[in-house]
């Protein structure tokens, strides 16, 4: 019945996707999409609780979904589902249809796919689909759109052709990914760890780690929040998986694992440092929420590290541990990032801009923008009981673990990785009191008018939002699901009761379930307080920053919430700020208008980018000779290729 389902949630897309390319009513067929989702979410449901994988033969394709991968898609389509049917602000919503069928489509065949090249179509149709997004994104900067996406491809190109030089080298007689992992068993040292590392870069693309990071807000921020919530949801999460399978089960052991995956720590945390510092200075949702996408990613690589690093040394049960750990963590980022990139979209719906900025959201929409978005940022600062909380603590556990490898070096650079992922929690909770304090609470002069939104709007980013508490605390019940999954062999040891245990309840434990109920409890303490000095209390103005003018004059903007921080990390931002003025007249005495513009310095792009973009261009001027419009010219060049094509023909 499942498998059945299931199958007709596929082939319902594909039909779908035909007819958005023909179709004109982009609004019915939307709806139509997000009812072909329901039967894969219930279908994903059930096989999960029915502890089966699942087996199916889709135009050809033979695809496999492990529990592991149902559970992605269970949480990955949810947020999926409210993109489609959430009021959508771009101008080509047809083929911004076409490219979300398109990219779920390459996930279903990425996560099932069962040989390299069926992976590498997964891979390019979730990078095709996520660039006709973007592109039918166009709002009103066409030619920005255009430079994000072109700049996207062309990093993720690097990293298709690193998937391909990889599965190329391991098809020998075929490309069946139980004969690629044999054959991997026969490679030299040498060549095992240069195909590993080729995978990662490929997948590590996708992923955001440096230097791919810097794709993430320029794609992000020429497109809608829709787009977002797909490509930071499900999409990061079917890379991170499929990249946690090529290392732990795909990797032979041997010479050089260990130091390969420290450098991966390394890589990963320095990751996860950058993008967060980053996302704290945006003044754009979309662009903040690109670098918190890429933080977390590098999170959850971080585990995959020192899930690889126990693996080397024998120690499955805490490789299991860190895998889990990462698992839970990016599949609730998927539903935590969705919520927030689709109230982005809300945001411009009402103000016509995605900037953070004040506009009392939580108080003119408390359930649909407020009660959501807290739900969301408080997950994404791993604040108790949200599902961030119980993913980013177990991480934390799984770190200081770490004592228990056997190499010195390995024990060192764990736990500063475990330093830096506590880094990036203190500045992430920072970012996300900026994007409530500053892009939900604060109080403009004129508020927006929420009516607009929608009854439906506001119930189902309501329900998506509770999704995030529900995750957490139904981990007691749902975490033994995972045992079936490849590492997933002491999920039932994660559960203690109520409790959440790194492996034993005498090293830690949290219970997010309790927490629901204490939480509350403890609030009616400092409410205890306020109702005894009720009477005694005074009204007084707000400190407006030494300014006479009332505060509601002068509200914080999300430039100057960031400041100090950006001060004490002046040598990493490396800040520039200009002013220029424009006059009346030509001597300058009447000034019309001052402009204030701040930016950062790039790290990599300097060495890194611009000299690549500088040969290409070169050697693009030495090209250009060749084109110089003669008919008879080209007509030559192309008899020159027939007679190279004719040559190594005969030749070989």
């Amino acid at each position: 019945m499942m498998p059945t389902l299931f199958q007709s949630g596929l082939f319902a897309l594909v039909f779908l996707l035909i007819l958005s390319l023909v179709g004109r009513n982009a609004a019915v067929l939307r709806v139509l999409t997000a009812v072909a989702l329901l039967p894969l979410i219930l279908a994903c449901g059930a096989l999960l609780l029915a502890h089966k994988s699942l087996n199916l033969i889709l135009l050809g394709l033979s695809l496999h979904w492990t529990t592991d991968a149902l559970w992605l898609l269970l949480t990955g389509l949810l947020p999926a589902l409210l993109a489609l049917l959430l009021p959508y602000p771009g101008r080509h919503p047809a083929g911004w249809l076409a490219g979300a069928i398109l990219t779920l489509l390459g996930v279903f065949t990425l996560l099932g796919g069962q040989n390299g090249v069926t992976l590498l179509i997964g891979w390019a149709l979730m990078s095709f689909g996520g660039a006709v997004m973007l592109l039918a994104d166009q709002q009103r900067a066409p030619e920005r759109a255009a430079s994000g996406t072109l700049f996207m491809l062309v990093l993720l190109e690097v990293g298709a052709v690193a998937l391909l030089v990889a599965i190329a080298a391991l098809a020998g007689s075929s490309a069946h990914i139980e004969a690629m992992i044999q054959h991997w068993q026969t490679l030299a040292p040498s060549s095992s760890i240069a195909i590993a590392a080729a995978l990662t870069l490929g997948f590590g693309a996708k992923l955001g780690l440096l230097p791919f990071y810097k794709w993430y807000p320029k794609a992000y921020g020429s497109g809608t929040g829709a787009s977002g919530a797909l490509m930071s949801g499900i999409v990061l999460a079917a890379a991170w998986l499929t990249l946690s399978h090529v290392l732990l089960d795909w990797l032979p052991l041997g010479p050089g694992v260990q130091t390969f995956a420290m450098i991966l720590l390394g890589l990963a945390t320095a990751t996860a440092i950058l993008a967060i510092l980053y996302a704290f200075q945006q003044e754009d949702w979309r662009r903040l929420l690109a670098f918190s996408s890429v933080e977390n990613a590098a999170l959850v690589t971080i585990m995959l590290a020192a899930a690889l690093l126990f693996r080397s040394e024998g120690q499955n049960q805490l490789a299991s541990l860190a895998w889990l750990a990462g698992f839970i963590h990016i599949t609730g980022h998927s539903l935590g990032k969705g919520v927030l990139m689709l109230i982005a979209d809300r945001v411009y719906l009402l103000s016509d801009s995605y900037a953070i900025r004040p506009m009392r959201l939580i108080a003119l929409a408390p359930l649909g923008l407020g009660m959501a978005g807290v739900f969301a940022a408080m997950s994404l600062a791993a604040m108790p009981p949200q599902a961030g909380f119980a993913s980013e603590w177990l991480m934390l556990q799984t770190i200081f673990h770490g004592f228990d490898l056997q190499q010195a070096t390995a024990r060192i650079l764990l736990a500063l990785a475990g330093a830096g992922v506590a880094l990036t929690a203190a500045i992430a909770l920072a970012t996300m009191v900026k994007v409530v304090g500053v892009g939900l609470l604060g109080a403009p002069n004129n508020p927006p008018n929420t009516r607009s939104l929608g009854r439906g709007t506001r119930i189902g980013l309501t329900l998506l939002g509770i999704t995030l508490p529900l995750y957490a605390i139904s981990l007691p019940w749902t975490l033994p699901l995972l045992v079936a999954a490849s590492w997933g062999q002491t999920a039932d040891r994660l559960v203690d009761g109520l409790l959440i245990v790194p492996l034993s309840a005498n090293f830690a434990f949290i219970s997010p379930s309790e927490l629901v109920i204490v939480m509350p409890l403890l609030a009616l303490i400092p409410m205890a307080l306020l109702a005894r000095s009720w009477h005694s209390r005074r009204r007084a103005d707000v400190w407006a920053h030494g300014l006479a003018r009332p505060v509601r004059h002068a509200p914080i903007t999300a430039l100057a919430f960031s400041n100090a921080l950006r001060s004490f990390y002046s040598p990493v931002y490396r800040p520039r700020t200009e002013n220029t003025s424009q006059a009346l007249d030509a001597n300058g005495y009447f000034i019309n208008r001052l402009i204030f513009t701040h930016s950062q310095n790039a790290v990599f792009e300097p060495w890194l980018f611009r000299p690549v973009i500088r040969t290409v261009q070169w050697l693009a001027g030495q090209i250009s000779a060749l084109q110089n419009g003669s008919m008879n010219r080209y007509l030559g060049y192309l008899m020159i290729i027939l007679l190279l094509i004719l040559t190594t023909v005969l030749w070989w």
